[in-house]
């Protein structure tokens, strides 16, 4: 049987270039790998930064999708374009030899030039990347959810949560001037996602008047309109439903606190005043917990375990 011929045929006629999948630890981000500081021309002052747990998980389904460029400094190899990528794929790359499963590999790419074109490069690649908008985002989980894909499958597509992609569900039924606040900015997703329950004639009366009235059309003020427009009624400032709530805690413990013994009860109530501080901002009112110990009743309970 005759020997099978090794095609050289090109998918492409066209010069190409390499890239090859390594292990994402064997290239060095600067200043997070490397000790070289601001001065180096590859230095970024978020190389340190936390990575995305979405993102990771993204990795960890489809690989790195966009190579990293890279450049050799004698025998190290220095990313250029790239640092969070390289990061995410380390950490699925962990996380998936944990688990006993094959892990991802880095693409990269080698770039070469002076100190002045490959800080250029880096820094291109950061300042010219196109955002999409929340509704061009939308458009895409609906035709990721036509082609089949789970919400679970496109939340982990788009590194986003399923309230998040509820969201833009809800952004499909909204009216010509809330599509447009939505793109310019001047309405949130989640605020458009609340205007999206009203009909369409309702959405643009109350964004008219969103706007006469003046201030950020939050996602509050939207809740407040078509709650409104239900007949029910406004809801109050999340810091006047925190105090509330904080108010209706600090009575609760004052009433637990009676069957606590000394030392328990002042760490309680301790624990109160730091809980309202952090939630509030504000000290807890001295008369929300100055008797939450009662001092006869401790010292009856002392005397009858004596």
């Amino acid at each position: 049987m005759a020997p099978k011929k090794i095609s050289n045929k090109r998918a492409v006629a066209a010069p190409r270039r390499d890239v090859f999948l390594v292990d994402p630890t064997s290239v060095l981000i600067v200043g997070l790998d490397t000790d070289d500081g601001p001065t180096h021309p590859l230095w970024d002052a978020h190389a340190g930064d936390a990575v995305d747990p979405a993102s990771v998980d993204n990795v960890k389904v489809y690989g790195v999708i966009k190579p990293v460029v890279v450049t050799k400094d004698g025998d190290r190899i220095l990313v250029v374009d790239g640092r969070t990528r390289t990061k995410w794929c380390r950490e699925a790359a962990k996380q998936q030899r944990k688990a006993g499963e094959i892990e991802c590999r880095l693409p990269i790419m080698f770039r070469r030039g002076d100190d002045k074109t490959l800080h250029g490069v880096a820094r291109s690649a950061n300042a010219h990347g196109r955002r999409d908008s929340v509704l061009d985002l939308a458009e895409q989980a609906r035709r990721a959810a036509d082609l089949g894909a789970s919400p679970t499958e496109i939340c982990a597509t788009f590194g986003v949560t399923e309230k998040t992609l509820r969201e833009w569900s809800a952004l499909s039924d909204l009216a010509a001037p809330v599509r447009a606040a939505v793109e310019s900015g001047e309405v949130s997703a989640t605020a458009a996602a609340r205007l999206a329950k009203m009909s369409k004639g309702d959405q643009a009366a109350a964004l008219a008047q969103l706007r006469a009235e003046g201030g950020k059309a939050s996602a509050r003020r939207v809740a407040n309109k078509t709650r409104a427009a239900k007949g029910k009624s406004e809801l109050d400032p999340p810091a006047k439903r925190i105090r509330s709530a904080s108010a209706e805690m600090a009575s609760s413990v004052t009433a637990i606190c009676n069957d606590f013994n000394e030392d328990d009860a002042a760490y309680v109530v301790d624990l109160l005043e730091k809980l309202h501080k952090i939630l509030t901002g504000e000290p807890l009112p001295k008369g929300d917990v100055e008797h939450a110990i009662d001092d006869e009743q401790i010292v009856a309970e002392q005397e009858a375990e004596a």
